[in-house]
């Protein structure tokens, strides 16, 4: 009766082994796993801030570029108000000239 208990005892000693041997590799992948997924959420964090970076220099740049509006629009009607008074300045001096000529012409003719 002593074999078939030594034998039951190695075959029990050796399941003990492989589930150990199981359990450990599991636990290895399980915490390979686990650093894989720590690292990606690390790299996704790092890309949020740098997300968030450019967000809030873009508002900053939104910003600025609403308050010169109000300054560009001031131009823009500076340059209107200058090019309508060139342009009158220019047609009175062009009719001016048609005048003359006309006169002169007239002039000329008789």
């Amino acid at each position: 009766m002593s074999q078939p208990y030594a034998a039951h005892s190695q075959a029990n000693a050796a399941a003990a082994a492989s589930a150990s041997a199981s359990a450990a590799a599991s636990t290895a992948a399980s915490n390979t796993a686990l650093l894989k997924k720590e690292r990606h959420y690390a790299a996704l964090a790092g890309q949020l801030e740098a997300l968030s970076s450019s967000m809030l220099a873009t508002r900053d740049t939104i910003i600025i570029a609403s308050e010169q509006a109000h300054y560009i629009r001031q131009l823009g009607i500076s340059q209107a108000a200058t090019f309508m008074a060139t342009l009158d300045s220019v047609t009175r001096q062009e009719d001016e000239q048609d005048e003359h000529r006309r006169q002169h012409d007239a002039q000329s003719g008789q």
